[in-house]
């Protein structure tokens, strides 16, 4: 009835004034306490939301204002508007609206930062996780090699042993196991088997020989971590010294039938017997059956008496493996004695078929002289052909020539790449003499841009002497060049192209006619091109016997201080010429 005598023609916003006007004007004390603490509650609650989305207060901006959370409005612009009448009735709906466009517009910005830091976050895990592997894989790689070496130091030290007459129990069970490893095509001179069995040999220590011989067995179980024969049977070795030892210190060795423990010694003879004749394999079953009937035990099981079993089966399927690896060493010595007594045989029926023949040969050429001789064989023959050169006999076949002289060009060929390769060969033995041939490192290459200089170069004394080029050994420094431009375009992981810092020239001249009066030196000249080319020539001028020798290098200035790398030397025949580029650093 109330909402009735207001008149129809109001509209629904002014209505909704109207009731909450009406509403505050009939609530009570408490209502209106509620409404305001309420009120109060929203507005703190959507400052904290303002304040969490921008990241500033009030009280703590950047920008010194008290103000930052309240609406700006340009009140002189809205009065002026309002004063000519262009001044839109909703103009606080679209400061509102804007506003929360902006506030939506700082959100999705803050979402985009927040992703942005995320995936930086994840990049920067993953690549700690390669880095993490890739340090586990160097570390794995590490032991390996340094476990690797010290099984070389151990064979080795072996030979040594076995070189000097005071080898060990341990060089001979080792010495047996390589020729396993030992390629088929090497020779087995001087080597010698050690026939007995391995378990054969540990009995014959005494208790101080096989401590000893147990500390150099785990030596080598802990570096065999390759599953296969040699672990089986380092392992299977330790297996039977650790029970020798046991019986030795508590005396009862010699005896093969006594248990280690927890079996009566009446049925210890009956247990030897019945398992020490059995393979690998059904010991193997047998071990499994065992070991699940102890697993399962119950009333009608002596669980004392299968473990001693139990214990004893394994020292005996360590001694039958022992056999089968013994057996197969000496199948592989014996198969190499055998090829090599066949390899020596065939060379002998070789060496006898080519004495025979040369034999025969021999006689056949006597026989045929002195046949010639008694027929006149030797008086000159009558060549048919006049001298003018009307009769013209043929002497070659075309083509039968063409194919000789291409022979001889494959042949002179081959015989320029071999006098090649043995000059490299000269090359590198007379550097290793000279210590020159040390490992290159990552910034070094080997350099021979050799330019042909024909024969403008030989000396006035090259009549005299044969002439001929000297041999060198030089090499290139690279590195990365970590400019301005360098460092913005690439990284470590991406690394710029290496560039030419410096060369180490070495060049061979021993035979000199007279070295005290003529020393090499060297000369930089220009290319065809001229001094503008990228590159240019460095010649080295020595004197009789030796022809010049020129090398392309990179036209840069050098650096002559020793302090930078330079070096210019003759000494022992060999001139050493080290230089670096100058390199030039820009400051603002």
């Amino acid at each position: 009835s109330f909402f009735r005598s207001f008149p129809s023609s109001m509209s629904s916003s002014s209505r909704t004034v109207a009731d909450k006007d009406l509403q505050k004007a009939l609530e009570t004390p408490e209502e209106k306490y509620k409404r305001r603490l309420l009120k109060k509650q929203l507005k703190q609650e959507k400052k904290a939301k303002e304040e969490a989305l921008l990241g500033y207060s009030n009280e703590s901006n950047p920008f010194g204002d008290t103000n930052l959370s309240e609406n700006f409005v340009w009140k002189k612009k809205i009065e002026k508007l309002q004063a000519e009448g262009r001044l839109d009735p909703n103009w606080r709906k679209q400061l509102k609206r804007k506003r929360e466009e902006l506030k939506a517009e700082v959100d999705e910005v803050k979402q985009r930062r927040d992703q942005r830091d995320r995936e930086k976050a994840l990049a920067a895990e993953q690549r700690a996780e390669l880095q993490r592997q890739e340090e586990a894989r160097n570390a794995l790689e590490f032991e390996k090699r340094g476990e690797s070496f010290a099984v070389v130091q151990l064979r080795q030290r072996r030979d040594q042993r076995l070189v000097d007459g005071r080898a060990r129990t341990v060089d001979y069970l080792s010495k047996n196991l390589d020729l396993l490893v030992i390629p088929e095509d090497k020779s087995l001179v001087g080597y010698q088997m050690e026939m007995r069995e391995p378990y054969k040999l540990v009995s014959l220590c005494s208790v101080e020989q096989l401590r000893e011989l147990r500390q150099d067995v785990q030596a080598f179980v802990t570096f065999e971590k390759q599953e296969g024969t040699a672990r089986e049977y380092w392992s299977a070795v330790l297996l039977v010294v650790e029970d020798e030892l046991l019986r030795k210190q508590s005396g009862a060795a010699g005896d093969p039938s006594a248990c280690p423990a927890g079996m009566h010694p009446s049925v210890s003879q009956e247990v030897f017997t019945m398992l020490q004749e059995k393979p690998p394999q059904e010991l193997e079953e047998m071990e499994q059956g065992m070991t699940a009937k102890v697993k399962a035990g119950g009333s009608g099981v002596d669980v004392e008496y299968w473990t001693a079993i139990l214990a004893h089966l394994k020292l005996l399927k360590a001694k039958a493996r022992l056999r089968e690896v013994h057996k197969a060493i000496l199948g592989a010595f014996l198969r190499r004695v055998d090829a090599a007594r066949e390899a020596e045989r065939q060379r002998r029926l070789e060496l006898e078929e080519g004495l025979r023949k040369a034999r025969a040969e021999e006689e056949d050429m006597h026989s045929e002289a002195e046949s010639e001789e008694d027929e006149g064989g030797f008086s000159p023959v009558l060549e048919h052909g006049g001298d003018s050169g009307d009769e013209y006999e043929e002497v070659a076949d075309p083509r039968q020539d063409e194919q000789e002289q291409a022979q001889k060009r494959r042949e002179l060929v081959a015989a320029e790449k071999l006098r090649f390769a043995e000059n490299e060969k000269m090359q590198l033995a007379t550097a290793r003499s000279m210590g020159l041939d040390e490992k290159l490192r990552s910034d070094e290459a080997l350099f021979s841009d050799e330019v042909d200089l024909g024969k403008r170069r030989v000396t006035e004394q090259s009549d005299r002497f044969r002439p001929r080029k000297p041999k060198y050994f030089n090499r290139v420094h690279t590195a990365y060049e970590w400019n301005k431009y360098n460092r913005t375009h690439y990284d470590y992981d991406n690394p710029p192209p290496k560039v030419v810092m410096g060369y180490k020239f070495n060049i061979f001249y021993p035979d000199l006619v007279d070295p005290s009066r003529q020393q090499p030196t060297y000369f930089v000249e220009p290319t065809e091109k001229g001094w503008n080319d990228d590159v240019c020539v460095i010649r080295f001028h020595a004197g009789p016997p030796y022809e010049d020798i020129a090398f392309k290098i990179v036209n840069k200035k050098w650096e002559y201080n020793i302090r930078r790398g330079f070096k210019c030397t003759f000494e022992r025949g060999v001139l050493h010429l080290y230089f670096n580029f100058q390199r030039h650093f820009y400051r603002r």
